[in-house]
């Protein structure tokens, strides 16, 4: 029989699964963080408490790994710094 605590866990293990299926990093991240946040609520309402401090320290690594996925690192460029060196390419070369 298909309990709510049940239900909980086979969602955050659909995530898990889910998870492996991304093919980027920013997709990765956000279906893991989902994941980490059904399971830590799964983990509080069973006391499991391995499971919940597993998904607890797992949390804030996958929010540190999103942050860093979808952050523009700036490239240096001579003496300037610049997000998008291609446009500055572009720009400089249709100067003449």
């Amino acid at each position: 029989m298909w309990t709510a605590d049940n239900v909980l866990g086979a969602i955050a293990a659909a995530l898990v699964l889910l998870a492996f299926c991304m093919r980027t990093m920013p997709a990765l991240r956000i279906v893991a963080l989902a994941s980490n946040v059904v399971f830590i609520a799964y983990a509080l309402r069973l006391d499991l408490l391995p499971i919940l401090a597993l998904h607890s320290i797992l949390l804030p690594i996958n929010v540190v790994g999103l942050c860093r996925s979808v952050t523009v690192k700036p490239i240096a460029i001579g003496n300037s710094v610049d997000p998008c060196p291609c446009q500055t390419e572009v720009s400089a070369a249709t100067r003449g």
